[in-house]
């Protein structure tokens, strides 16, 4: 309710302004004040022209607190444009990025991709078939789960398909059914009549439906010889839905199409139906170089795909869940990502041949600072010639324990030929030859020795590697993904036995469906909550192609606090929740079922098949296999040979369902 309604329905607050002279000065004031703007803000990409001086035409003020370099209008964007100002937006898009990035990279191999990409042809059908397969990571504006759909069923084939896409695919025209109507008319599923041979002119490239405000304007132009300043006056009524200009429009609108000989019922049913779709008609002057920003980012995805992919995990590097769906889409187009390397990684993602090579900025604890130090040096080197050249000439400033810590997790120092575990373990002695010739040559020391006589080079004890359950859980650390092996993929076999849902199907459950997920964790970050103290954890959880944002309160945590650890495989049960933002999972427990379970905990029976007669030698060595790997799970063997078929279960033994016990089994029976 506004100030005056409240007086007026409120008789002592009446008898109060009439009793007392503060009172009344107060409401006075406030009546004054109420509805007037009490703060300024600036468009952030808004510019305004005219014709003459700006100060000739609005009042302008500039605001000493904001750091901008112009002046703003006292006028709203509205006041401004009635006051004769034009405004432009001046907007800066990431994909611009991207493709000035992607033609970096290629201009390694062909140095006339600039000219390449002007000459494209714009129907090339090599992008229209990229675009069918739903391969859109990276591509401008198409790349929701819903524009493949509209893709896929619009079988886009053409530039102008893409005009008319990007145009449609608003809330407004999907609400209404419009884009269910283009597609159906576009695919000849539906048969399309023009009231007169002039309207086919303008709307036959969009299958008869006024897609564009151009081609409203210009069918009042032809049909009823409006001017294109008038005719654009028409279109923006027809937008706002006013009732007198829309009948003041109507009226001159008939008035035109009389002039022309065109049957009143015709006239009549050409402007109602231009109402109706005004209202989603959208800019096509706009959509065409939103659609040629979309053909080169798709262009360059269909002929220079590492380049492409490269250029835009680059600009998306800390972005953990882009990141991840960018790799899972790279594996679709055949395209291999390698780990960091310290003497091939760029900052960002580089193209290598056929695959696509992790950056240094990706690598968590690593500033910019050593990445730099390292690209630096390395540019005058050329490459490091073993791990102790590169240790000794880095700036110590810049390389500590945790960085050195990070490059050895994260793989960057494989290709010096050490273990990881190997280097993790002799961390201090790394540790003594950081900045070494670095030191000696910002001293300028003299000797009769070169650098690399003076630095004496330890010999390092190998030891075996980690496990890959410690490999894939310090590169999901370090890099926030695992890229030698996935932790759902050591347990495949077990997984393969349990019912679960991937992370993609629970997401498109109904909102406080209960879903158990195959998962490992990828980060979590505990908190106390502000009302009773307790303690909850906001987990990122991960099944390799798929992430979610999970939480677990105080109950559920206490209960399973051991087991959230990085990387490691879980069975997961809980609520998704979709009243706020992106689907999560709550997690809970339910029917008795706990929550949170290893993997490597579920005691999964080990199956065998058996297809032929065991001799005794074969029956012990199998006997022999189930000792080497003792563990919680039973065994049952399903035996057929001779038209017998039997399942045997064997309670004597509990083994561990590990895929080794069944590398083993298979390789002990293929011997024998």
């Amino acid at each position: 309710q506004s100030l005056s309604e409240c007086i007026s329905g409120e008789p002592r607050l009446q008898k109060l302004i009439n009793e007392d002279p503060r009172v009344k000065k107060l409401t006075d004031l406030s009546l004054k004040l109420e509805g007037l703007n009490r703060n300024v803000a600036t468009h952030a990409a808004g510019v305004v022209i005219a014709d003459k001086k700006l100060t000739e035409v609005v009042p302008l003020y500039k605001d000493v607190t904001a750091n901008l370099l112009l002046p703003s209008t006292q006028f709203d964007m509205y006041s401004a444009e009635n006051a004769g100002l034009i405004k432009f937006d001046f907007l800066g898009l990431k994909t611009l990025t991207v493709i000035k990035k992607a033609k970096e990279f290629i201009k390694a191999v062909n140095k006339d991709i600039d000219k390449e990409l002007s000459f494209a042809d714009l129907n090339n059908p090599k992008i229209y078939k990229l675009l069918s397969k739903g391969l859109t990571r990276g591509i401008f504006q198409i790349e929701s789960s819903g524009m493949k759909d509209v893709l896929k069923n619009l079988k886009a084939d053409k530039f102008d398909d893409l005009v008319a896409l990007l145009a449609l695919y608003r809330p407004g025209p999907i609400d209404s059914g419009m884009v269910e109507e283009y597609i159906l008319r576009k695919n000849g599923k539906k048969k399309i009549d023009y009231p007169t041979p002039e309207l086919e002119k303008i709307l036959q490239e969009t299958h008869g439906l006024f897609v564009y405000q151009e081609q409203i304007m210009k069918t009042a132009s032809i049909l009823a010889d409006f001017s294109l300043g008038d005719a654009d006056l028409l279109r923006r009524a027809m937008g706002k839905k006013k009732a007198s200009e829309m009948a003041a429009q109507n009226e001159r609108f008939m008035i035109g199409a009389k002039n022309k000989k065109i049957p009143e019922k015709v006239a009549k049913e050409i402007f109602d139906t231009m109402e109706k779709f005004a209202e989603y008609s959208f800019n096509k002057s706009h959509s065409t170089a939103y659609a040629y920003i979309t053909f080169q980012t798709a262009y360059l995805k269909a002929y220079y795909p590492r380049e492409f992919m490269s250029a835009l995990m680059s600009t998306e590097i800390n972005l953990t869940e882009k990141i991840i769906a960018n790799i899972r889409e790279c594996k679709e187009m055949d395209i291999e990502i390698l780990p960091p390397d310290i003497n091939e990684s760029g900052s960002g993602f580089t193209p290598i041949n056929n695959s696509i090579r992790f950056g240094l900025n990706a690598v968590k604890n690593l500033g910019t600072n050593i990445v730099q130090n390292i690209l630096i040096i390395r540019s005058e080197l050329g490459r490091f010639a073993n791990l102790f050249e590169f240790l000794s000439l880095m700036d110590s400033r810049k390389m500590n324990k945790r960085t050195l810590e990070s490059l050895i997790k994260s793989g960057s120092l494989d290709s010096f030929g050490h273990t990881r575990s190997t280097l993790f373990e002799n961390i201090n002695v790394l540790l003594s030859f950081v900045g070494q010739k670095s030191k000696d040559v910002d001293k300028n020391q003299e000797t009769l020795f070169s650098i690399e006589e003076t630095i004496s080079e330890p010999s390092l004890e190998p030891l075996d590697e980690w496990s890959e359950f410690h490999l894939s859980k310090n590169e999901i650390e370090t890099l926030g993904y695992s890229i030698k092996l996935k932790p759902l993929q050591i347990v495949k076999d077990q997984l393969s036995l349990i019912k679960h849902k991937s992370i993609a199907e629970a997401k498109s459950e109904a909102n406080k469906s209960i879903v158990t997920i195959a998962a490992f964790i990828t980060s979590i970050d505990i908190k106390t909550s502000k009302k009773n103290s307790n303690k909850y954890g906001v987990i990122n959880l991960e099944d390799s192609n798929d992430i979610i944002e999970a939480l677990i309160f105080n109950k559920e945590y206490e209960k399973h606090e051991d087991k959230l650890e990085v990387g490691l495989p879980l069975i997961l049960t809980g609520s998704i929740e979709k009243d706020d933002g992106p689907p999560k999972l709550i997690i809970n427990s339910y029917n008795e079922v706990e929550s949170i379970r290893k993997v490597t905990d579920l005691s999964i029976p080990v199956r065998i098949n058996i297809n032929k007669n065991l001799s005794a030698d074969q029956v012990n060595s199998l006997k022999d296999i189930f000792d080497k790997f003792p563990g919680k799970s039973s065994i049952e063997i399903m035996y057929t040979y001779d038209g017998l078929k039997t399942n045997i279960s064997i309670n004597d033994f509990k083994v561990d369902n590990c895929k080794e016990l069944h590398e083993e089994i298979s390789k002990t029976f293929a011997l024998n």
